[in-house]
């Protein structure tokens, strides 16, 4: 699987109230936002009230020697994207973060909880405009 969710030169789509829960050999975790062909760039792609959940921490490593990769979201084919009210967990790893894409997890996230063990981290990061 490339990712559970993906949208190719879409425009004001929003994915809300879904569960994805595994150790899912695929190589983004949570989402694919790209273009094809002579598509125009993503636009007010929204991720409400989602959970996202890999107990075993790889969330999204295809291969044990790759990295995890959360979201394939290249910065030039998606020019907005929104992530609000999702909850994350990775078996109590941070999410990964790759600086050469469109990264809305935490520029956009209003909260994201982070559970390790009993007890719960939030973290919080709210973003205007």
């Amino acid at each position: 699987m490339r990712a559970p969710f993906g949208v190719k030169g879409g425009r004001d789509i929003t994915f809300r109230n879904n569960t994805v829960v595994a150790d899912l050999p695929s190589l983004a975790y949570g989402m694919r936002l790209n273009t094809e062909g002579s598509n125009p760039p993503n636009e007010e792609i929204r991720f409400y009230n989602n959970i996202w959940s890999d107990p075993t921490g790889t969330m999204g490593a295809e291969n044990p020697s790759w990295l995890n990769d959360f979201s394939d979201t290249p910065i030039s084919q998606t020019s907005s994207f929104q992530l609000n009210n999702n909850l994350y967990w990775k078996g109590g790893v941070d999410l990964p973060n790759d600086a050469n894409e469109f990264d809305a997890t935490y520029s956009h996230t209003f909260i994201v909880a982070l559970l390790r063990g009993t007890n719960a981290r939030r973290r919080w990061s709210i973003s205007y405009g």
